[in-house]
C-alpha cells in the first residue's frame, strides 16, 4: 500500500511540475536572502547589536521592492508586503532609538507577517484564515 503510494504522489509531483513552471529562481534567492538577514536581526536583538539590526532591517526593506519578491501580483499578497516592510521599518526605528522591547515587539511582527504570508502561499486563502 505505502508503495502505490508512493507512486501516486511521485505522479502527481511529476504530472505537477511538467504542468508548471516551477518557482521563480529570483524569488527563492531572495527569500533566502530574507532568511539570512531575519536571523541576523535575531543575532543583533540577542546581543543588542542596534547597528546590525538596523542594517538587516534595511536588508529587508530593500528586498521588500525587487522583482524576485513578488512570488503572486495580487491584493492580498500587496498586503503582506506592506505589512512587512512595515514591520522591517519600525525594526530599524526602533533600533536607531536603542530601544530593544521596541525592536523586539517589531522584530515578532516581522515574524509573523512572514508566517502568515507563507501561510496563504502555501494553504491559499480559506486555510490561512483570509478569505475573499
Amino acid at each position: 500500500m505505502n508503495s502505490l503510494r508512493r507512486l501516486l504522489a511521485t505522479s502527481v509531483l511529476v504530472a505537477g511540475i511538467s504542468s508548471t513552471a516551477g518557482p521563480d529562481p529570483d524569488t527563492d534567492a531572495v527569500m533566502r536572502v530574507k532568511l539570512a538577514a531575519a536571523q541576523r536581526i535575531l543575532g543583533g536583538i540577542a546581543l543588542a547589536d542596534y547597528a546590525s539590526v538596523k542594517t538587516n532591517a534595511a536588508t529587508l526593506v530593500t528586498l521588500s521592492g525587487q522583482r524576485g519578491w513578488a512570488a503572486l501580483q495580487t491584493p492580498d499578497y500587496e498586503l503582506f508586503t506592506t505589512r512587512f516592510r512595515l514591520a522591517a521599518e519600525a525594526v530599524s526605528d526602533a533600533a536607531t532609538k536603542k530601544d530593544l522591547p521596541a525592536v523586539t515587539r517589531a522584530y515578532h511582527e516581522l515574524t509573523l507577517s512572514c508566517v502568515s504570508c507563507h501561510t496563504y502561499l502555501r494553504d491559499g486563502p480559506q486555510k490561512s484564515g483570509k478569505s475573499k
